[in-house]
């Protein structure tokens, strides 16, 4: 039955579209919870199906349009998105940029955005004055990038430098506290950080953020990729999304052991999605004052002596694993060192020859241990440690 004559959308109904410009998809019971809480589910259901109705007039397009999956009990599993007309509506009224919708997705994908919605939806209720106020409005911004964010990799195999993506599952500017969050839902099972390293798991996909937010675009080392991409200032933090505490509590200790020390240019986090939920809330609601994080540090510009740095130069990400293979592999050498010195010592001190082995030049391998600590793994040098080599 096409809509009534004079019929206009009301303002929860563009509250919807707007909500479904950056969502993508709904389900009944989240456009409920957006539409009319606290109210008959009748009154959004009879909303959602004259929304996808089309129009009196020739061209009048419905504006949203119904999808049913099955989800492996074999139910039904309904949900509803934009059509183009609706999106051509949508644009001025979501709280982001509006994002494409990808046909013929399967439940999987759909369930990982709704499960993202979730936080979308509680960051709403959080902070709109009503249930019909314009969503632009609001004090954040959702966004669901169309195309990948792209940048440059170092290949340790092949000892050069190779195109990279990043796909977040969404990114939100909180432009209160000049933040960026990007969202990783982590909603598998598998191991973390499997043997065969073209897995998309939790372990690359953070390693490629911190290439992305450490590593330069140019030789001139003055621009980050981040930095290219964004160049707002905004202070960049990732958040890995889990669905149990277990499973949360695994990808923070594994964080901890992958990044040790971290880099006070970014932030990287583990939540549930209740806990990300009371986490991001506060720093939407309107009443809320919350204390904005440390701003990044701006980098120090270069001496205007300074040499540009050849052709040759290449940049390195130094993450957790080369961090620990590094400072093994000169204890190792050390310690071959010494014990080749302390055998031709012994041997020196029987042959009938006497030989003198040749003094330790300790002075050069202190150098190179403070070189490879302090200039290439960033520790601070302490004075009053022990100066064997």
């Amino acid at each position: 039955m096409p809509r009534q004559k004079g019929m206009v959308l009301t303002e929860r109904d563009r509250a919807l579209l707007g909500y479904l410009g950056v969502a993508r998809y709904v389900t009944g019971a989240q456009a409920h919870r957006l539409l009319a809480p606290g109210h008959d589910k009748a009154i959004t259901s009879r909303r959602l199906a004259r929304l996808c109705e089309l129009g009196p007039n020739p061209g009048d397009d419905a504006y949203l349009r119904r999808l049913e999956y099955r989800r492996s009990n074999s139910l039904p599993f309904p949900v509803w998105t934009l059509t183009p007309h609706g999106r051509a509506l949508a644009e001025p009224l979501a709280p982001g940029p509006v994002a494409a919708v990808q046909p013929g997705v399967g439940i999987l994908f759909i369930e990982r955005i709704l499960a993202l919605n979730e936080l979308l939806i509680a960051l709403i209720l959080a902070a709109r004055q009503s249930e019909s106020a314009p969503l632009a409005d609001l004090p954040f911004r959702w966004c669901v990038a169309d195309q990948p964010l792209r940048f440059e990799t170092f290949d340790r195999v092949y000892m050069t430098r190779r195109p990279a993506v990043l796909r977040p599952g969404a990114v939100i500017d909180l432009p209160r506290t000049r933040n960026r969050i990007f969202l990783e839902p982590e909603l598998g099972t598998t191991s973390l950080a499997p043997a065969d390293p073209r897995q998309g798991h939790v372990k690359r996909r953070l390693e490629r953020y911190v290439e992305f937010f450490g590593s330069f675009t140019g030789r001139d080392r003055q621009q980050t990729w981040y930095g290219a991409a964004f160049p707002d200032g905004y202070y960049p933090e990732v958040i890995t999304l889990a669905r149990t505490e277990a499973r949360r509590a695994k990808v923070e200790r594994h964080i901890k052991d992958w990044f040790q020390g971290g880099d006070s240019r970014y932030a990287l986090r583990a939540f549930t999605f209740a806990g990300a939920k009371a986490t991001l809330t506060p720093l939407v609601a309107p009443a809320a004052t919350p204390a904005p994080h440390p701003a990044a540090p701006a980098p120090a510009p270069a001496p205007a002596s300074s040499p540009p740095i050849p052709l040759t130069a290449r940049v390195v990400v130094i993450d957790g694993d080369l961090d620990r293979r590094l400072t093994a592999g000169f204890q190792v050498f050390v310690d071959a060192f010494n014990k080749i010195r302390q055998q031709s010592v012994a041997h020196a001190a029987t042959c009938p020859a006497r030989f003198r082995p040749e003094p330790i030049p300790l002075a050069e391998i202190r150098a190179f241990r403070d070189l490879l600590a302090h200039d290439v793994l960033g520790r601070r040098l302490d004075p009053s440690r022990d100066r064997k080599p």
